[in-house]
């Protein structure tokens, strides 16, 4: 195919969609990181190690009461807009193409918090107070390469 002369539209697919088993007690909410535990189990993301991060809610679960696997939550690969955590952790337009942490189920930190947080994903843009990031299987399996 020869290379574009003018404009064309461009073609693009929607995230891919997983099923991943809830930890048991674990509220999800629709939009939040969503980790897996060691064990398998699906959280909201929170401050911690040993977690790899798989993607967003697609909505909210909620499996107060019930055992581990008892829900199960529809997780999306995308980029999605997050917080960006302060002071040293804050993330500015330097910082795009790096990995960044998960700090909570909506925040993301541009350090490991001292070897304390999990790999959240890659950094792709920053529009006003959000931080783009990049949330897929591929780069968690990253993670455990680095």
């Amino acid at each position: 195919m020869a290379a574009l002369t003018a404009s064309r539209a461009i073609q693009q697919k929607p995230g891919i969609l997983f099923s991943y088993p809830v930890l048991a007690n674990a509220v999800i909410f629709q939009g939040a990181i969503v980790v897996i535990t060691s064990a398998g189990y699906a959280k909201p993301g929170v401050t911690g190690t040993g977690l790899t991060t798989v993607g967003i809610a697609r909505d909210s679960v909620d499996n107060t009461g019930g055992g581990n696997g008892a829900k199960v939550v529809e997780v999306e690969e995308m980029i999605a807009g997050c917080a960006s955590a302060g002071a040293g952790d804050l993330i500015t337009f330097d910082d795009i193409g790096k990995f960044c942490w998960v700090v909570d189920d909506q925040t993301v930190g541009l350090t490991d918090g001292t070897g304390t947080r999990s790999r959240a994903g890659i950094i792709r843009s920053l529009e006003g107070s959000l931080v783009f990031v990049e949330f897929t299987n591929t780069i968690a399996a990253l993670s455990s390469l680095a």
